[in-house]
């Protein structure tokens, strides 16, 4: 799993081998999965690698970073839609569904064939004789040092749909004293001025999906 996602993000492979063995340490990757028992890893395990790899996290605090990241929450909280290209697998999240649901939900669906299926479906043009291909391309963005992360579909060259992902104040909350817990939490994590994003595409998804597929 970590040479794969190592080759599909362009990161060093120790650098993920590093994560990988922290994800294992703490309870977030199947242990025993490396070589022949390659197969016992699931979207879950794919999912905390990419959060650990695409967080910016510092090596040792790598299982916090992927909790925080995993359970940041929709806001607003609603469904995938997903009209025009659908993806079961995404579309039976539930409202309330987190970004580490939504991305492992993705994952899985890459592996069912899912993005294939959706492709396939998509309207094709003809000019002069020859079939254009529609494009396509998800993006899943994670922000930091604050955490956030955002997914982005975009189908034939415009935008589709969008999910936002934090760990501000929910339905019911008081926002006021959420702004407080949050100032004292960013002070106490040192947090300044300089903020950083990093982002993969379903390029990514679908390479991990073959992996899990046994393809890769």
């Amino acid at each position: 799993m970590v040479k794969q996602a190592a080759a599909a993000l362009g990161v060093p492979e120790i650098t993920l081998t590093q994560i990988d063995r922290e994800l294992a340490a703490n309870g977030l990757r199947a242990k025993g999965g490396r070589g022949r028992s390659a197969a016992k890893m699931d979207s879950g395990d794919v999912t905390n690698l990419l959060i650990g790899a695409a967080s910016g996290a510092i090596i040792r605090e790598t299982a916090e970073t992927v909790r925080t990241y995993a359970h940041l929450s929709g806001n607003p909280a609603r469904k995938w839609g997903l009209e025009g290209f659908s993806l079961p697998t995404v579309q039976a999240l539930p409202e309330n569904h987190t970004f580490g649901q939504a991305l492992n939900a993705f994952v899985a669906s890459a592996a069912a064939g899912e993005f294939k299926n959706a492709y396939d479906a998509l309207p094709k043009k003809e000019v002069q004789g020859r079939v254009i291909p529609q494009l396509y391309q998800a993006e899943f963005r994670l922000h930091g040092p604050s955490p956030q992360a955002v997914i982005r579909l975009f189908v034939g060259g415009k935008f589709n749909e969008e999910h936002h992902y934090n760990a501000g104040p929910q339905e019911g909350d008081d926002i006021m004293a959420w702004a407080e817990r949050y100032q004292r939490e960013f002070e106490r994590k040192g947090y300044g001025d300089l903020s950083r994003v990093y982002y993969f595409t379903d390029s990514t998804i679908k390479k991990m999906g073959q992996f899990l597929r046994g393809e890769g």
